[in-house]
């Protein structure tokens, strides 16, 4: 058992080791691509939104404060859009290596989570920084970032096992995610406050899981509100009945992969 789980985890680290050296290896800023991509991004929405658009966070706000209430949502919802998009995929893409190494499968999708993770707190130092040069710090509700981040990758754990396992049998799965993703992002209160919405929409947001995980980011880095525990306590049971049906469908069909890829 500590065997398996030592390979396991050392196979993990292997295969991020071997996304970031994709990725940036050769490269003339390197590592900094993943600093500059949610940058540009950051831009983009914020002028297109708030310059633009004018959606208003407040009476006050500017287009500053805008564009740190959306980094600020943006932080889980990388990471998250991250881990559906390339763990659908995971198994395909690496064919070669699952048919030719004995493996443990599971850390095909477990790395597409860590990596997604690593970015995702690369990004929080970085805004972490900016909130401290802009004068604003996080407030006491920062000490349930752990537990909100620990519900998060349980959930994206759940997601990316889930997917994994089913784009292998159902290959039209990495498409339905890449839509689906873009009506989730809308639909998750990212780019405009919840308090925009008519009371019969603001009550249908509050059925979306990740509506609870960027309140609750917002409430601990911006202090925009009081962080719900109720919210927390809710992101945190779905994220453990995600992760439980990612977990029985990648045990119920691992034995089948190698043969379907």
């Amino acid at each position: 058992m500590k065997e398996n789980a030592a390979k396991l985890a050392r196979t993990v680290l292997l295969l991020v080791k071997r996304d970031f050296k994709s990725k940036y290896v050769g490269t003339v800023i390197g590592f900094y691509w993943s600093v500059l991509n949610p940058l540009v991004l950051l831009i983009i929405y914020t002028t297109i939104f708030s310059v633009i658009l004018k959606i208003k966070i407040g009476a006050a706000d500017t287009p500053i404060d805008f564009g740190f209430f959306l980094f600020c949502g943006m932080l889980p919802w990388l990471a998250i859009q991250n881990t559906l998009q390339f763990s659908a995929t995971t198994f395909m893409e690496n064919a070669k290596i699952i048919n030719q190494i004995p493996l443990p499968l599971a850390a095909f999708p477990l790395s597409v989570t860590l990596s997604s993770l690593i970015y995702e707190l690369i990004a929080v130092v970085v805004f972490t920084l900016a909130l401290i040069i802009k004068g604003t710090l996080p407030g006491a509700s920062v000490v349930y970032f752990p537990i909100v981040l620990l519900a998060q990758v349980v959930m994206m754990t759940g997601l990316s096992l889930f997917l994994a396992s089913l784009n292998v049998f159902f290959r039209d799965v990495s498409q339905f995610v890449s839509a689906f993703m873009i009506v989730w992002f809308f639909a998750t209160p990212i780019v405009y406050p919840l308090a925009l919405l008519p009371p019969q929409l603001r009550l249908l947001a509050s059925l979306n899981p990740l509506t609870h995980l960027v309140s609750a980011y917002r409430a601990i880095f911006l202090n925009t509100h009081p962080i719900s525990l109720n919210g927390i306590v809710i992101f945190s049971i779905f994220s453990a009945i995600i992760f439980l049906a990612g977990l029985r469908l990648f045990q119920k069909t691992a034995a089948d992969v190698v043969d379907e890829i």
